[in-house]
């Protein structure tokens, strides 16, 4: 079936760094989608290979396509908040680079959208760690007839139970504001859009989520890695506002704790001479301690 401009207008947003040995895949995946009433947003960040160029022949092809460029920013939430005020979509859906969808993804994600007006429609997943580890995420646990209240979607989202790889609408996300000093805290804005949803539902679409480039930025550890104790900062306190109880609290307190103490060996192992990276580091993670002890031991 293909879904002429009679139906509402979906944004896809994708933004690019360095994007070249990916771009043909995931474009190609996207321009070819049976629903076809698309707003595709490709946004370079100072790319210094040739994705802008790969881009730019595909927008020469295909007048969906948005291509913007802006100077380097480094994170991804620095580029949400540069092409919110691009975004024409009644409804949105995030991808990376390295990235693609089964050609029927968004019609799917949309049909059942419509039909349950739901907030929120979850795609099956496969997530690829490299050609010998593949994970697949189906539905809630193998189950996609099921539906989630915001809060129960919010409360299975904190160890990625379901994904954040979704099609919403685009009220729910375009008033929000991606913190960019924290690298990740696009994460901490996807659990929110589920805790604010009325519903959630799955589909059976697939997205392929490429979890095998070395050379993203979620492979590397430096200082920047260490902004994602900030961003567990803010989801807990989240979970905190949600009201949704002291386990929910605790446990991921505790996985945050794992985290705070990887990171601590990691940043002490690595050969950094710049002294007032030294002190930001030793502020995260000081500013982090705290905030843990006093909510973890804090059962009211």
């Amino acid at each position: 079936m293909t879904f002429s401009s009679e139906y509402p207008l979906i944004s896809i947003f994708i933004p690019v760094y360095n994007g070249s040995a990916y771009l043909n895949r995931c474009l190609d995946s996207i321009v070819n989608q049976t629903y076809n009433n698309l707003q595709i947003i490709c946004l370079d960040d100072s790319s210094t290979d040739n994705s802008y160029s790969i881009i730019a022949g595909y927008a020469r092809n295909d007048s969906r396509i948005l291509l913007l460029s802006k100077t380097n920013g480094g994170n991804v939430p620095i580029s949400w908040n540069y092409v919110k005020p691009y975004l024409k979509g009644e409804y949105i859906s995030y991808m990376s680079q390295d990235d693609w969808m089964s050609r029927d993804n968004i019609e799917k994600n949309f049909s059942i959208m419509i039909n349950t007006n739901a907030d929120i429609v979850v795609p099956d997943l496969i997530d690829i760690l490299d050609k010998n580890k593949i994970y697949k995420f189906i539905g809630l646990n193998g189950n996609r007839n099921i539906s989630l209240t915001g809060i129960e979607a919010f409360i299975y989202s904190l160890n990625w139970k379901i994904h954040g790889f979704f099609l919403c609408k685009t009220d729910l996300i375009i008033d929000e504001y991606f913190n960019e000093e924290n690298f990740n805290s696009d994460e901490y804005i996807t659990r929110k859009c589920f805790l604010k949803s009325k519903l959630v539902v799955f589909s059976d679409g697939i997205f392929y989520h490429n979890n095998s480039n070395p050379n993203s930025i979620t492979k590397k550890f430096e200082f920047r890695t260490l902004t994602a104790l900030n961003t567990d900062i803010e989801i807990i306190k989240l979970i905190i506002e949600s009201k949704i109880g002291n386990f929910y609290k605790i446990s991921y307190s505790i996985k945050s704790i794992f985290r705070f103490q990887y990171y601590l060996i990691k940043w002490w192992l690595l050969p950094i001479k710049d002294a007032d990276l030294k002190l930001k580091a030793r502020n995260i993670f000081l500013n982090h301690f705290h905030f843990i002890i006093k909510t973890y031991f804090n059962y009211d």
